[in-house]
């Protein structure tokens, strides 16, 4: 009766096939195309492609290629990417110091100009509970 349950169990170990992930991770860099080694933000669209903020633009990497979207803004500082999300309809939205852009077909369009600033708690803030 042993024997016959480990001759089953080895036909299953056997039988089943074993399926193994390999993942490969390739650098991307300015010989690609990267107008900036530096990359403040990174996103995953609904599509595959990886979106990458840079401080002067956004990237679209879809595996092989880069494509560039410079961000034409007047100051250095509003052309830092700081947030990258997609609405529905596959809508990319680009957030900076300089307000909200919209990711087009070939370019970024700013929709929102206001100036974005960032609010600094110098102290945890707790939260309560209203009853």
């Amino acid at each position: 009766m042993r024997d016959r349950i480990i001759n089953y169990i080895l036909l299953l170990m056997f039988c089943i096939p074993v399926y193994s992930q390999s993942y490969i991770f390739r650098g991307v860099s300015g010989t690609e195309g990267l107008s900036d080694l530096v990359i403040s933000t990174l996103y995953k669209d609904s599509c595959g492609y990886v979106w990458m903020g840079t401080a002067t633009s956004v990237e679209r990497f879809d595996g092989v290629h880069l494509k560039h979207y410079p961000i034409y803004a007047s100051s250095e500082r509003w052309k830092w990417v700081n947030a990258i999300i997609e609405t529905s309809g596959n809508q990319l939205w680009v957030g900076t110091d300089g307000g909200f852009w919209q990711i087009g077909q070939d370019r970024v369009d700013r929709i929102a100009p206001d100036v974005l600033s960032l609010i600094h708690i110098s102290e945890p803030t707790r939260l309560r509970r209203i009853s």
